[in-house]
């Protein structure tokens, strides 16, 4: 904790990737899998150290808001659409995932699994990362919020009521507002109403 300071509006995922690579921390919790490439020199930097890459607990982390996709409102739809086959080919997603990226093709993550050393951090973590989306795969859609536009303004009260948590506020209190406050969002941003349970 004395690493990720809250006040740090500069400290992230990097700096954290960072403190793991130079042997400040033993161990760097809910770190995207893309940061291999940083994390992964931990072996280079810090005699004897050996990194290993695992998904949380109950195997199913928050795997990002991100996606490719032609915008609805795109000025030139047929340009974008050209441009999204050109940026997710098989050639430009491996040259992504080499250089440190997480591909959104299941073809490339299984040939860079079939291709990588055994134990590398990279495959370590596309394994982890390929279980982890597995393991989603049969209920994401109770958890509208993970594939929403709205997940860019529900993400920083997930942080904020995980920060309130760990420095001892009561969790379920924190844990009801959180509810709350995601169902407010999804509504108000979401492509689809989120109703309270």
């Amino acid at each position: 904790m004395q690493y990720a300071l809250p006040a740090d509006d500069q400290y992230a995922f990097l700096e954290s990737a960072n403190a793991l690579n130079s042997g400040k921390v033993a161990m760097s919790p809910f770190l995207y899998n893309n940061l291999w490439s940083v994390s992964g020199q931990i072996s280079q930097n810090v005699p004897d150290a050996e990194l290993g890459i695992s998904p949380v607990a109950g195997g199913r982390p928050y795997h990002g808001a991100y996606s490719f996709a032609v915008s609805y409102d795109s000025k030139n739809p047929q340009a974008a659409y050209w441009l999204m086959r050109y940026v997710t080919s098989f050639e430009n997603q491996l040259a992504y995932a080499q250089g440190g990226g997480n591909p959104c093709r299941l073809d490339v993550v299984h040939y860079l699994i079939d291709t990588l050393p055994a134990g590398s951090p990279q495959r370590q973590a596309l394994e982890s990362s390929f279980q982890s989306d597995s393991n989603w795969k049969r209920d994401i859609h109770l958890y509208g919020h993970y594939t929403s536009t709205a997940m860019g303004s529900i993400y920083p009260k997930l942080m904020k009521a995980a920060y309130r948590i760990a420095i001892g506020g009561d969790i379920e209190t924190t844990l009801k507002a959180l509810s709350v406050q995601i169902i407010t969002l999804q509504n108000l941003y979401g492509e689809e109403a989120m109703l309270a349970e």
